[in-house]
């Protein structure tokens, strides 16, 4: 892990209109899930947009087995109450499983792409789409 343990660096492309979201989290307890919740709160609403679309860069972070029911409530309410579209990158197969467990529970949908660019190109295609619902999932 990271000395930055326990952040998350938040980076806005203002050309695409994207957050790119590097959290370096250990999450092993409900306050570390409360403590990354409101993290990703406090940026987010400072944008002083309503949804935001976002990139989680997910290869210094991790969850505990032990508080994967938390995390799933936590997850799933920065996905519905942040962004508009979300992907994740460079992810483990637990955070991955982890994720679409939460957006199968929680109603809280995102993707997953191999990599940065074909995050990019998922968020600008899911842009193009019609709505109909919540959010709008682009097989990569």
């Amino acid at each position: 892990m990271s000395p930055k343990t326990c952040t998350i660096e938040f980076r806005y492309d203002d050309v695409n209109d994207i957050v790119f979201a590097h959290p370096y989290w250990n999450i092993e307890s409900e306050s570390d899930c409360l403590r990354w919740y409101q993290q990703c709160g406090t940026y987010f609403t400072e944008l002083g947009s309503t949804l935001v679309d976002v990139v989680f860069e997910l290869e210094d972070f991790s969850v505990d087995p032990t508080i994967l029911p938390v995390w799933d409530q936590y997850r799933a309410r920065v996905i519905k109450e942040f962004t508009r579209h979300s992907v994740r990158v460079k992810t483990t197969r637990r955070v991955s499983t982890v994720a679409h467990t939460s957006s199968a529970l929680y109603n809280a949908d995102s993707d997953e792409a191999a990599d940065i660019d074909t995050a990019v190109a998922s968020i600008l295609e899911a842009r193009r789409q019609p709505r109909s619902g919540q959010s709008v999932r682009v097989r990569l």
